[in-house]
């Protein structure tokens, strides 16, 4: 499954503003203000399609009950959007408003597709080589991993 927030009217989005965790306030402000696209996507083989008409902020959530990695999408659907991607964020933990900020910014500023994991630290590691696999080789790749808490 996939929502698509590209086309929605200001009032729709400013409701969405108002509800949207910290995080998705950046996206959510790109395409009221940046003239950018954003798609969700849930886990589910369903064929998603990108246009090409502007920048585009994809999140892909492999963060649901399980995260099943890269196999549980739509693999042409994936492939063919990181083909075009400049910029890829992986977010194995607690997303950070911060690096959202950042990878959206990018998009709205640079014009430029950019992706957004939202996966577990079991599935980390599998998510940034199908980047390395699937993107131009020139693809920039930021990490949001948790630290483990030891004792010193």
């Amino acid at each position: 499954m996939h929502v698509t927030f590209t086309g929605a009217g200001r009032d729709a989005l400013d409701a969405a503003l108002s509800r949207a965790p910290t995080h998705w306030q950046p996206m959510l402000s790109a395409v009221r203000d940046d003239g950018c696209g954003l798609v969700m996507v849930a886990q589910g083989r369903e064929r998603f399609v990108v246009p090409t008409d502007r920048p585009y902020i994809v999140v892909i959530g492999d963060d649901m009950a399980a995260a099943l990695g890269p196999g549980a999408f739509h693999v042409r659907s994936l492939r063919r959007y990181l083909a075009r991607c400049r910029l890829a964020l992986v977010v194995a933990g607690a997303p950070l408003a911060a690096l959202y900020g950042e990878s959206t910014a990018r998009a709205a500023r640079q014009r430029q597709d950019v992706v957004i994991v939202e996966t577990r630290p079991e599935r980390e590691a599998e998510w940034v080589e199908h980047i390395r696999r699937h993107a131009p080789a020139d693809v920039g790749i930021a990490l949001a991993t948790p630290v483990a808490q030891g004792r010193a």
